[in-house]
This record gives C-alpha cells, sequence and structure tokens, in this order.
C-alpha cells in the first residue's frame, strides 16, 4: 500500500529479499554495523521485525547486469541481524519518489535518519558529512538547509575532523574530552596557539595549556583564550597570567528594529541556536580577513 501524504515522500511497505537489496559500502552506520548485532537478532527471534529499513530504487538497481531490484538507504544493522538468522525476507519501506535516486539522496535521507542516535560513532558522522559538505562548497548552511540537520551537528562534525588532520591533533581532541573541563567548541581555541605550523601541534605546549587553564576562574578564561590567540610565540604561564590580569568581558546591547528581531529569531530557531548565539557565531563567521584588536573604545 502506497502514501500519498504530500508531507511524506511517496512509500509502500512490502516485504522483499535481502538477496535483492544493494548495500552500498558507503552506507552511514558501516563502522558501527556490527554493534549490539545479537540484541536485534534476538529481538526480531522473540517479537519479530519491528521497524522497516529503508530502500529505493537508483541507477545501480537499473542496471540489468546485475540482480538488484532495491538500493539500500537505512537499516543495515536489521540487514545484517536478519541476514544471520538465515533469514532471507525483510519488511521494507521502498521509496516511489524520487523514482531514481541519487547517492546524495540516498546520504542524506540515511543520515536523517541516522544521525540523531547516540550510537553513532563521530567518525560517521563526518564519513557521511564529507561528501555533502564538498557537494555544497564546504557551506554548513547549505548542508544544514539540505539535510535539516543541526547546524551546530554538522559545525561540530566539520570542526571535530579538521583538527584530527593536525599531527598531535587527535591526541589532544581525546585529552580535552576526557576531561571535560571544556566544551568542544573550546578544543580548537586551546590547539590554535600551539600549532607549530598548520599542520603540527606543539603537543607538550598544548597539554600544559590545557592543564593550567582547567584552573583558571570560569570568568577569565575567555580573556586567557584571547591573549593566546593574540600572541601564540609566548609561553603558557604568561598566557595565563595577562589574561587573569584583563578586565572582564561585559555584554554590549544592541538596538533592532521588531522586524529584524523577529526575522533573525526564527533563523536561528531553524538552526537549532539561541538568539545570542546565533548573532555572535554570524558576526564571527563574516570576519574574512585578520583584525587587529584595539583599547580604543568601540563607537555606537
Amino acid at each position: 500500500m502506497s502514501n500519498e501524504n504530500e508531507y511524506i515522500k511517496k512509500h509502500e511497505y512490502k516485504t522483499i529479499k535481502l538477496s535483492e537489496i544493494y548495500n552500498d559500502i558507503g552506507q552511514v552506520r558501516k563502522k558501527t554495523a556490527q554493534k549490539d548485532i545479537d540484541k536485534i537478532e534476538d529481538s526480531i527471534k522473540s517479537i519479530g521485525q519491528q521497524t522497516a529499513i529503508g530502500v529505493c530504487f537508483s541507477e545501480i538497481t537499473k542496471n540489468p547486469d546485475n540482480d538488484y531490484k532495491y538500493h539500500l538507504i537505512y537499516g543495515q544493522k536489521r540487514m545484517l541481524a536478519t541476514a544471520n538468522l538465515g533469514r532471507d525476507l525483510i519488511e521494507a519501506k521502498v521509496f516511489l519518489e524520487p523514482k531514481i535516486w541519487t547517492k546524495e539522496q540516498i546520504l542524506i535521507e540515511a543520515f536523517a535518519e541516522n544521525y540523531a542516535d547516540t550510537e553513532m560513532d563521530k567518525t560517521e558522522v563526518w564519513d557521511t558529512i564529507k561528501e555533502l559538505y564538498s557537494l555544497y562548497d564546504h557551506s554548513i548552511k547549505k548542508v544544514q538547509a539540505a539535510t535539516g540537520i543541526r547546524y551546530q551537528d554538522i559545525s561540530s562534525a566539520v570542526r571535530t575532523h579538521e583538527i584530527k588532520k593536525i599531527q598531535g591533533g587527535a591526541e589532544m581532541l581525546e585529552i580535552i574530552i576526557d576531561d571535560a573541563t571544556f566544551k568542544l567548541n573550546k578544543v580548537e581555541d586551546i590547539i590554535t596557539p600551539c600549532l607549530i605550523d598548520l599542520k603540527t601541534l606543539d603537543l607538550e605546549k598544548a597539554k600544559d595549556f590545557h592543564n593550567k587553564l582547567t584552573k583558571v576562574k570560569p570568568n577569565a578564561v575567555e580573556n586567557v583564550l584571547k591573549v593566546a590567540k593574540q600572541h601564540p610565540s609566548m609561553d603558557v604561564d604568561t598566557w595565563i597570567a595577562d589574561g587573569e590580569a584583563m578586565k572582564r568581558t561585559t555584554e554590549r546591547r544592541i538596538p533592532f528594529e521588531e522586524t529584524q528581531e523577529v526575522r533573525i529569531k526564527a533563523y536561528a530557531k531553524e538552526l537549532g541556536m539561541s538568539f545570542n548565539d546565533f548573532v555572535v557565531q554570524a558576526s564571527l563567521d563574516a570576519i574574512t580577513v585578520d583584525v587587529e584588536d584595539t583599547d580604543e573604545p568601540l563607537e555606537d
């Protein structure tokens, strides 16, 4: 029976053969596909398959030289569990529209189905996003608009990947996350001033900086990070001392017309961000050149 709801992609539910499903090796869940398979098998044996897998038609299924009738979108773990039980039939949600799915459409649908799962490996998140990130001109906003995935989740995946590409970055990332004093958005701020060059981290300096930064009062942390960014050649103790000696940051009131505020709040909400966080992030994203800080008062 097919679904005609205009807000849902047209589909029908069918019992199909595993042997007729093309399971792309680029599947979103490829690294954790075997995790907890025994639990899924036990569940299927006791109460049957409760959730259908998702399949579509693609250029691969059009090819007369193979036996594939369907292209897997999501449900790889359910497929593996079913196969392990020696069965060849599985319940599937067969998408009828689009008639032929592109690789990008399959990635987006698969990721939308899986990304909120807390068991999904962070590397898997990037492995999926990177294709979309390249496809959409390295624009987080375009990927967010195409997938509906939260802006912060995409941004986090991109940031984490960039850090891991740096020599010593992955180790430092793990140290900061395991310590849990700082959130992921502070990792880059800690690592950047400790870079020897764009591809190499002074790991010992970064460790020292992190350890000493955890002992700084929370309201002085931003000032210490600011000093470190401005003067990367200085030693860690100087960063800490100068940052703690700086005046604390204060809130700045910015007037908006009512219609402007409504539009900004609505867009921020679509991105899953607060009004304040969006204004700050949008301002920082708009800075494309190095800007020297000044002690002179800012004009209103």
